[in-house]
């Protein structure tokens, strides 16, 4: 389903970035003669940057979901991506709170 997707948004990228590509190329070139090969070299590279962005994206999500990343903290306590994200990040200049997250319910 993901390939499916991904050519798909190859194809109509393509489909609406070439007329600008083939001007483009025109300009640079001096002729007509690039729009046979721009076609497909432009889905080509579009295919290969869209696919590879879904890559990125989803080792990303396994990173974090894994926890893997370490965070490293100035007192000496580690902890992992959840408690960063969780608002558990220690402030640099305040010495009297050792967490990021100011809670009004603390103080009352």
């Amino acid at each position: 389903m993901l390939i499916f997707w991904c050519t798909l948004e190859a194809a109509i990228f393509s489909y609406t970035l070439m007329p600008t590509v083939t001007e483009l190329l025109a300009d640079l070139v001096g002729g007509e003669s690039t729009t046979r090969y721009t076609g497909p070299i432009l889905y080509f590279f579009l295919l290969l940057l869209i696919m590879g962005s879904f890559a990125c994206v989803q080792t990303l999500m396994d990173a974090v979901k894994e926890a893997r990343v370490e965070v490293h903290r100035p007192d000496g306590r580690g902890g992992a991506v959840r408690d960063v994200l969780r608002g558990h990040v220690p402030l640099p200049g305040a010495h009297r709170r050792a967490d990021a997250v100011d809670c009004a319910a603390k103080r009352a």
